[in-house]
């Protein structure tokens, strides 16, 4: 959900709530006059509503009433900053311009589309690619997705995943050759689908897209096991994304992961590589 979505839905709920409360302020017109109170000689208050010219003091049976005098008051508030909001809103839907990937590069011209937008604070002269073909030399002949860029995946997963990267503007390697050590202490070389360089350290993305498949799921297992016997733990250095029961990759969280917890440690990083440059 985007913030025009989500600015939609609170005008409506905030709509909503102020007929709500409108309906409650009309059954409460009748009550006239305004609570005030007076300090007593040991400090405590004692209230009174005031009507014209006189006062007439709160006791027990007239609590009710100072209750509803202060409901009164406090919708009398709340229903003006609810038609403030609901005016406000209704400029900021009607004028608010989309800034995603998408909707800029389909307002350009054909000879225009296309751009590579690096993500805010990266910074240009570390000379990271933005992505590198595979480096798993085993099959290359299941490198059967193409996208739009120009990258070969295995599956339709790790495409929409790699496309995601790509228009963030996150640097990632795919299918790396990293270097394990296995429970006997021997080197096991393994691939990980993405592979992002941070400022001292890197972050990995492993997709699932076979989980019918029992044998792909106990080598995942396993997988999950060797990196995190080697210190590779999730979530803060490697997560796994999965398709849905459908076959298709659930994009929102993976989005909302990107841009809420990866872009933020990869400003970080660049930041850190501008000051030490």
């Amino acid at each position: 959900m985007d913030f025009l979505e989500l600015l939609k839905l609170q005008k409506k709920n905030e709509q909503e709530k102020l007929t709500a409360h409108r309906k409650i302020y009309a059954a409460l017109c009748h009550e006239k006059g305004g609570l005030h109170y007076s300090k007593r000689k040991d400090g405590t208050m004692k209230y009174y509503i005031r009507e014209k010219d006189s006062r007439i003091y709160v006791n027990a049976d007239l609590r009710p009433r100072m209750d509803r005098i202060r409901l009164k008051k406090y919708l009398e508030k709340e229903i003006k900053c609810l038609e403030e909001n609901q005016k406000l809103m209704e400029r900021m839907i009607s004028g608010y311009k989309k800034t995603d990937y998408d909707t800029i590069n389909g307002e350009l011209n054909d000879v225009y589309k296309g751009a590579f937008v690096p993500a805010a604070g990266v910074n240009w002269r570390n000379n990271i690619p933005l992505f590198t073909q595979s480096e798993n030399p085993l099959y290359p002949e299941e490198l059967i997705h193409t996208t739009s860029f120009g990258l070969k995946t295995r599956t339709k997963g790790e495409m929409e995943i790699a496309e995601l990267l790509y228009k963030l503007g996150i640097p990632f390697r795919y299918e790396m050759r990293l270097e394990l050590f296995d429970d006997d202490g021997k080197v096991k070389i393994v691939y990980p689908d993405f592979s992002i360089p941070l400022e001292d350290e890197w972050f990995f993305i492993e997709h699932l897209g076979l989980l019918n498949k029992e044998k792909y799921v106990k080598r995942n297992a396993k997988k999950l096991h060797e990196y995190h016997s080697n210190g590779i733990l999730m979530p803060g250095q490697l997560i796994f994304t999965m398709d849905g029961p459908d076959g298709g990759l659930d994009a929102g969280p993976v989005i909302e992961f990107l841009q809420n917890i990866l872009l933020p440690r990869l400003w970080k990083s660049e930041a850190g590589g501008l000051a030490a440059g």
